[in-house]
């Protein structure tokens, strides 16, 4: 299990500031509502300076896109960061699926075998084939000091073990990090090769998002892009409001459909997505 003694504790964020010399401060809890709540809290108290991590032991209250509770336990790894990036306003959903395209790439490069298997499912889902390993939560606050600057807090949740409890639970397909390496449990050391190599990635791809948009990150999109191609239906409070065919994403992030009168994006955050497994009708 992920659980971290007071010990190991120290040990991991020894290991992870070694790790992460980019970041100002990395913190550990035992416990927290939501690792993404507290740093908000710490950012609008002006307590602490970017880039920072903070991760936890056990999230008591997740929070998951549309106010959805992210069901979590000592069988996970919760952890979010904070950046600073100068970005135009409209363009802050990009942020979204940058998280998501680079925290897929990142279990990609720690599977090793079968990675084709994992893709992101619009926009910040991780899916081992049908089934959910990881969900994104993507928030953002003014920079009141600099304009157009903003302070994006990713968070994160992976399963690592037992999946199949939490499957049963939620009555959907769910897998987790053990179960895809074929390791029995995960360990406190693959945990911080995990944190690691996503919070790297982040860190290196918010800053490009800051300096040259998403253009460099349309192709890795599309290698991982579990969505293209199924026909979809975009619902909101419980109506259909566009369906069509999954086509990638746009310039700001959106979604796009190709639909019977052309190509539209779905911009909403309120909405739910239903999908085929092929285009067919």
């Amino acid at each position: 299990m992920v659980y971290v003694d007071i010990l190991n504790r120290k040990n991991m964020l020894q290991i992870l500031k070694k790790n992460l010399p980019m970041f100002h401060d990395i913190e550990w809890t035992e416990s927290t509502d939501s690792t993404n709540t507290s740093l908000i809290k710490k950012i609008r108290g002006n307590d602490i300076k970017t880039p920072y991590l903070e991760g936890t032991n056990n999230q008591l209250a997740g929070r998951g896109r549309q106010g959805k509770k992210w069901i979590s336990n000592n069988n996970d790894l919760t952890f979010s960061c904070a950046f600073n990036i100068k970005i135009n306003p409209i363009n802050l959903p990009s942020i979204a699926i940058v998280a998501g395209i680079s925290a897929c790439e990142s279990l990609k490069e720690l599977v090793y075998h079968n990675n084709s298997h994992l893709s992101l499912k619009w926009p910040n889902d991780i899916q081992w084939d049908n089934k959910k390993i990881s969900g994104i939560l993507v928030e953002t606050i003014k920079n009141h000091k600099r304009d157009n600057c903003y302070f994006a807090i990713i968070g994160i949740g992976i399963n690592l073990n037992k999946a199949i409890d939490k499957s049963t639970d939620l009555n959907r397909p769910i897998t987790d990090f053990s179960e895809i390496t074929n390791q029995h449990i995960i360990k406190c050391e693959k945990t911080i090769q995990i944190i690691t190599t996503i919070s790297k990635s982040w860190y290196k791809d918010i800053s490009l998002l800051e300096k040259s948009g998403l253009q460099d990150f349309y192709e890795r999109f599309k290698k991982i892009d579990y969505l293209f191609g199924k026909r979809i239906r975009i619902e909101k409070e419980g109506k259909t409001i566009q369906d069509g065919i999954a086509n990638g994403i746009d310039e700001f992030g959106h979604l796009t459909l190709k639909t019977i009168s052309g190509v539209k994006s779905v911009y909403s955050d309120n909405i739910s997505i239903n999908y085929k497994n092929d285009c067919s009708d």
